[in-house]
């Protein structure tokens, strides 16, 4: 009986950080349609942020935003642990710090931006300024301090990229798949990408989705575009 009351109240625990504690949506500068936002969760301003279509950030997160804009766009996931910060404080002569970092005098605040289709793990964190480019992959445990290009596959305290998510056929086959027409990165934008950063990187996903597979996924995709 023990092990089953324990069992049961580790249950409602998780659904009371789950779902009974969800941040209130109507306080953000933007919150799209299908947006999962768990709790708990430590936010400064939360109409700084632009939660847009299909999004899913798990609990456990922290949003250290004073003028900078956090902004997440369609079909995200964001794993638990996520640290946001947009700000920098400056050291400035005659201010002591305890009144620097409460005042935010010369402070340098920068936007932090995800695109669509971003898959981010657990305990990352996004520093200031950066942008997570369509479609990348940002391992669990990562600092990203620098921006990181679509497709890129990233890990690490900094981020580095060490692998790209396909090669550029499956990227376009997939950009064909879930994107409209004048959304779509074009050959030479992927060209170019290749020629960059991924001239010497393995793809991390796969092709292999059957007819039944994609059979299935169509109707879903559809909700998505």
């Amino acid at each position: 009986m023990a092990g089953f009351l324990a069992q049961l109240l580790s249950c409602l625990g998780a659904l009371r950080y789950s779902f009974f504690t969800n941040i209130n949506k109507n306080k953000f500068g933007y919150c799209g349609k299908n947006v999962t936002f768990q709790a708990p969760s430590v936010n400064t301003k939360l109409s700084n942020m632009y939660i847009h279509d299909n999004v899913s950030i798990f609990g456990y997160t922290k949003f250290i935003l004073y003028e900078g804009k956090f902004i997440v766009k369609r079909n995200c996931v964001i794993a638990i642990g996520l640290t946001v910060i947009t700000g920098n404080h400056v050291a400035t002569v005659g201010l002591p710090t305890i009144l620097q970092c409460s005042m935010h005098i010369n402070d340098v605040e920068k936007d932090v931006i995800v695109e669509e289709s971003v898959w981010i793990g657990a305990n990352v964190t996004l520093l200031a300024g950066v942008t997570i480019g369509r479609g990348a992959v940002i391992g669990a445990g990562s600092i990203v301090n620098k921006s990181i290009p679509p497709y890129a596959v990233a890990v690490g305290v900094p981020a580095k990229i060490v692998k790209v998510v396909f090669n550029k056929d499956q990227i376009l086959k997939h950009e064909e798949t879930i994107y409209k027409p004048d959304e779509r990165l074009a050959e030479n934008e992927l060209n170019s990408l290749f020629e960059k950063y991924y001239f010497d990187k393995t793809p991390y996903g796969v092709d292999m989705l059957s007819k039944e597979q994609q059979q299935l996924l169509k109707s879903k995709i559809e909700m998505f575009l």
